[in-house]
C-alpha cells in the first residue's frame, strides 16, 4: 500500500510539473498581422515587411508569401512601432507611431498603388571665363583664355 501511494504522488507530482508551467504563463505579447494587396484587392506576393521600434531599436524584416498575410507573432507590448511595405514598382507605405497593448491583434491592411517614380537627376555646368580689361583686376582673373 505505501509503495502504491509512493507512486501515486509521484505521478501526482509529474503532472503538476507538466501543467505548472501553464498555470503560471502570461502573455506579455501582442500580434502584428496585415494584408497587402493592390488596389484592385489582389495579393501582392514576395512584398518585403519591415516591423520597427524606434524606443528599443528592435528590427525584423519578413517576406510575405503568395497569399499576401503577414504576420509578426509574440511582439513585445509596448510603443514606437513602425511598419514599411516595400515591393519593387510600387509604392513604398508605412505605419508610424503603433501601440501595441498585451494579447492585442493589430490589424495591418495595406494597400499598394502606383508605380514607385525613380528618377535621376544630373546637374551640370561649363564655367565661363570672363576676361576684364582692366589692368588692376586683370592679376585676379581666376582663370586664362
Amino acid at each position: 500500500m505505501a509503495t502504491r501511494a509512493s507512486i501515486r504522488l509521484t505521478i501526482m507530482r509529474m503532472i503538476g510539473l507538466v501543467s505548472f508551467p501553464k498555470w503560471l504563463r502570461a502573455d506579455v505579447g501582442g500580434t502584428i498581422l496585415g494584408v497587402v494587396t493592390d488596389l484592385g484587392g489582389a495579393a501582392i506576393p514576395k512584398a518585403k515587411v519591415i516591423r520597427s521600434n524606434r524606443n528599443t531599436g528592435s528590427l525584423r524584416t519578413i517576406t510575405i508569401g503568395a497569399n499576401g498575410n503577414c504576420e509578426f507573432l509574440v511582439v513585445q507590448v509596448g510603443t514606437g512601432y513602425m511598419l514599411q511595405v516595400q515591393t519593387s514598382g510600387l509604392k513604398t507605405l508605412s505605419i508610424f507611431d503603433i501601440t501595441l497593448f498585451v494579447n492585442q491583434k493589430f490589424a495591418a491592411n495595406f494597400r499598394l498603388s502606383g508605380d514607385a517614380v525613380s528618377q535621376k537627376v544630373n546637374v551640370s555646368a561649363d564655367a565661363t571665363c570672363i576676361r576684364i580689361s582692366s589692368r588692376i583686376l586683370q592679376r585676379y582673373q581666376p582663370c586664362s583664355v
